[in-house]
């Protein structure tokens, strides 16, 4: 039982007032009063920003109401801050998100909406987002293989501080002239923006906050390579103020980068993809290319006198049912104090299984029972890896192999047979090969093709 639920927005209604329809992203302010939500309507993504008032919201207040007044055109992503200002990007003519504005919720229109940053450089992308635990307003600028981060706190009075009340349209004229000349460096030096790391080639750089530290998932060890996880304390970001961008080799931030996990020498056949933070812990999502493309849960707690970190108290490997090789792929976990966590399995063979993980109790629950394969003749799925094959790898690369197929054909011998064979390989941008679910390989593997996935990274 979920209890009472509130339809926010339905495409059919958009569908009937447009010819095209997309919505690709929903965001809700912090008490769940005011949807913000970007449309395409003419199928050139480019997108608008629409709000609406949900079922809660308290007219009478009122506190809000200029922006269900407004729709901001050409946006890409979205974030709500404290207080119901709402951060946003545009796009320039090529649809490179180069520019964050913030919207204050008491000024009626867009021409107040003032520019705190603009990305000059046209390899950078830039994103706007929020930590789990609410306390950042994260701005992210990235380029293939290169990323900076800057923090915005997430308070009402932050953001007020930005925003003074104009009488005369002579005082309106002169404060939208100085907000068009507002720059980074500006609200750098006067602590609106604050720089994690300045950009470095080849490091890349991710981050989510709890308690009093931030989790960064970094290769800043060395660049262009794998990934570590790092705990850094606030205070060593917030007392280094950079005045303007710089590549330095190391900074002094840098020496305050607590290696988080592993805490022992990186095994070359271990790459962190992704973590998860919660309030006390942190999930990293793993690929173990010597297994064959095995994915792997781990737990870490954060707080070892929290109930919530678990029985064992210590980092420890999230046991998984027995489903062959798979992808695992975490959902929106938003809830930041939750003491468990979801996530879907994916493979060849398997559409999307929704699993739940409760940390206290170690319990693993299936809560969606997906379709699986089925073949013209009963015989159970089967997945096998390390299967060599001259046609494919030598031995001196040792390449590992994710091989799928009817168990009638599965034998190492007959992999060089007449049955047809589908080898997929891609190690682009130092992305693992990702296994899924199609229903090209369910029409393959239906009809005793065989799958063999080339883990090249």
């Amino acid at each position: 039982d979920y209890g009472t639920h509130e339809v926010i927005l339905d495409p059919n209604t958009e569908c009937s007032k447009h010819k095209f329809v997309s919505i690709p992203t929903v965001k809700l302010n912090q008490n769940s009063t005011i949807a913000a939500y970007t449309l395409d309507s003419t199928g050139t993504d480019r997108f608008s920003l629409h709000f609406k008032k949900l079922s809660n919201y308290d007219s009478k207040a009122a506190q809000s109401a200029a922006l269900f007044n407004a729709v901001v055109d050409n946006v890409r992503s979205i974030e709500f801050g404290e207080g119901d200002y709402v951060f946003y990007t545009k796009p320039d003519e090529l649809l490179r998100p180069y520019q964050l504005y913030i919207k204050s919720p008491k000024t009626q229109g867009n021409e107040h909406d003032v520019l705190i940053y603009e990305e000059k450089n046209p390899q950078f992308f830039i994103d706007v987002s929020k930590t789990k635990d609410k306390k950042y307003i994260l701005l992210c600028s990235n380029s293939k293989n290169t990323s900076e981060v800057y923090l915005i706190p997430n308070s009402t009075a932050h953001f007020d501080s930005i925003f003074t009340n104009t009488t005369s349209k002579q005082e309106q004229k002169q404060k939208q002239k100085q907000q068009q000349q507002t720059n980074p460096e500006e609200f750098l030096s006067s602590g609106f923006l604050q720089l994690v790391k300045p950009r470095q080639s080849g490091v890349e750089y991710f981050l989510d906050h709890s308690g009093q530290f931030f989790y960064i998932l970094s290769n800043i060890h060395k660049p262009f390579s794998e990934f570590k996880v790092y705990k850094v304390p606030e205070h060593s970001i917030f007392n280094s103020r950079p005045e303007k961008k710089i590549e330095p080799e190391v900074t002094g931030a840098d020496k305050e980068w607590e290696l988080f996990y592993p805490k022992q020498n990186h095994d070359v056949d271990f790459l962190i993809e992704d973590i998860d933070i919660f309030q006390d812990y942190l999930i990293s999502w793993e690929f173990v290319s010597k297994t064959g493309g095995k994915r792997r849960l781990n737990l870490h707690p954060l707080n070892p006198s929290s109930p919530s970190s678990g029985a064992e108290n210590q980092s420890r490997e999230i046991s998984l049912p027995e489903l062959g090789i798979c992808s695992l792929t975490p959902v929106s976990n938003q809830i930041f104090n939750s003491t468990s966590f979801r996530f879907l399995v994916t493979s060849p063979s398997i559409n999307q299984q929704l699993y739940e993980y409760d940390i206290q109790s170690s319990e693993l629950r299936p809560l969606i029972f997906a379709h699986r394969s089925t073949f013209s003749n009963p015989v159970e799925f089967k997945s096998k890896s390390h299967l060599e094959s001259k046609t494919l790898y030598s031995k001196e690369n040792g390449v590992p192999i994710s091989w799928f197929g009817n168990e009638n054909i599965g034998d190492k011998n007959q992999l060089a047979n007449n049955r047809p064979m589908l080898v997929l390989v891609y190690g682009a941008y130092g992305l693992p090969l990702s296994i899924e679910y199609t229903e090209l390989n369910k029409y393959l593997l239906d009809n005793n093709w065989q799958i063999a996935y080339a883990h090249v990274r």
